[in-house]
């Protein structure tokens, strides 16, 4: 997987790290429903986020992954959740080929993918995986004129349905806003 996609997990850090404001420090549980829960987030400074933790900076379009737990649950980094790190229980995943998002996207949320992490994972508490199973896992990524052509028809609507999510997190806040004001 590791010729098709860049991969990374994200720093464990410790509980004295956190801090009350700074950059959002997100992990599994902050990955609901295809969105990023920012409001179940911690925080880490400024200082460390953009320091030694820079390189585990989210980037708008980094898909993130759960790796603990429930395993593969996804969400995309769009630019209002941005500046955001990640912890180790979480892994973003970028395509190394341009025009590549539309299939990765697909292939992050289909069952091959996680029928892949279920018989990969391990622990006994609870299943787990990392960059070792992620690099286990063979796949093989479509000729040019066929991942371009699938991006055209992909794109657009992965696109859409981005700018749809967007919407609602506006809507929500909206709404949150207007019955703390008014009730």
């Amino acid at each position: 997987m590791n010729e098709v996609f860049w991969f990374q997990e994200g720093p464990g850090i410790r509980n004295w790290q956190y801090t009350t404001f700074g950059v959002k420090f997100i992990n599994i549980r902050c990955i609901e429903g295809d969105e990023i829960n920012l409001e179940a987030a911690n925080f880490v400074s400024n200082e460390e986020a953009f320091g030694k933790y820079s390189h585990f900076l989210c980037k708008e379009n980094d898909i993130l992954v759960s790796t603990s737990g429930t395993l593969g649950r996804n969400a995309v980094v769009r630019k209002s959740d941005l500046p955001l790190c990640m912890n180790t229980s979480v892994i973003r995943f970028e395509p190394k080929k341009e025009g590549a998002f539309s299939f990765m996207f697909c292939y992050l949320n289909s069952d091959e993918f996680k029928n892949n992490l279920l018989s990969m994972a391990s622990g006994s508490a609870q299943l787990n995986f990392g960059p070792m199973q992620l690099n286990e896992i063979s796949l093989e990524l479509p000729n040019d004129q066929d991942l371009l052509s699938f991006n055209r028809l992909a794109g657009p609507l992965l696109s859409k349905a981005l700018l749809l999510l967007d919407e609602i997190k506006t809507l929500r806040e909206t709404k949150k806003f207007l019955l703390s004001r008014y009730f």
